[in-house]
Order: structure tokens, then sequence, then C-alpha cells
């Protein structure tokens, strides 16, 4: 995207509009799903780590079937490289479910709570103190692409 494709969105404008605790409490529904997010992601690298274990326990497995050592191949591709993360389930459905059943649904939470209270526009509470603090740049707009 270009420096002149897009949009701009001032955050910090229409921050003044809202009172302080309207202001504060639309701020701490973005940081809590900031942080459901975060642990998204942290599941989302436990999901690859662990795959990505399995896989080298099945590449061990047949390192050690070229050893000589069959017994012990078997013991790593039978109790260690198939397992459940929890019980009954992998990774990628732990994924899921977390996606479904909790990560979405704050994202809407969010959303609306943004849109009724902060006019649809994140950070209003960053900007509007970004805009106060002496030694910060003045400039509190966000580029967003061009909406469709």
């Amino acid at each position: 995207m270009g420096e002149t494709d897009g949009r701009s969105v001032d955050p910090a404008r229409g921050a003044d509009a809202m009172d302080e605790a309207t202001l504060d409490a639309v701020h701490r529904v973005e940081v809590a799903v900031e942080w459901i997010e975060r642990s998204f992601g942290a599941l989302l690298d436990a999901h690859h780590h662990a795959g990505h274990g399995q896989g080298l326990l099945l590449e061990a497995a047949e390192r050690l079937r070229e050893a000589g050592h069959g017994e012990l191949a078997d013991l790593v591709e039978r109790d260690a490289a198939p397992r459940d993360a929890a019980a009954g389930r992998w990774t990628y459905q732990i994924v899921d479910e977390f996606r479904a059943h909790l990560l979405e649904p704050c994202r809407r939470v969010e959303e609306r709570v943004r849109d009724e209270l902060a006019g649809g526009v994140r950070h209003r509470a960053e900007a509007s103190q970004k805009r106060g603090t002496a030694e910060a740049s003045s400039r509190t707009e966000v580029r967003l692409p061009a909406e469709r």
C-alpha cells in the first residue's frame, strides 16, 4: 500500500466528546480482547511446536529403527509421537474450539462496544493520551486500507 493509498482515521478526533468513564471502559474492552488475541497466538505457537515435536519424534523413531533399535522405535511411534494434546483431542481441535468459543465472540463484543460507543474507531484512549503528552508528536491518525 502506497503512502497515499487508503484512508486516514484519527482516533483522537471524537475522544473529547466521550466522557472519561466511557472512554476508559471502551479502552479496557479493547485491551482485554488484545490479551485474548495474544493468548490465541501463544496457543497457535504451541500447536505448531507440538506438531513439529511430534514430527521430530517420528524421524527419531526412523533413525532408531535404522540403527537396529526396532523395539525402541516402536515405543516412540506408539507411546510418544501420536499422543493427544488433551484427552481425545489434538492441538488443531483446541485451536479451533478456542477460536470459535472465545476469540470470535470476544472480537464481536469488542466491535459492538466500539461501534456503539466510539464510532467504530479503535484506540481513542491511547490517541487522546498521546495528544495530551507534551513530548509526543502531534500526529495521531492511523492509515488504513480503503474501504471496499
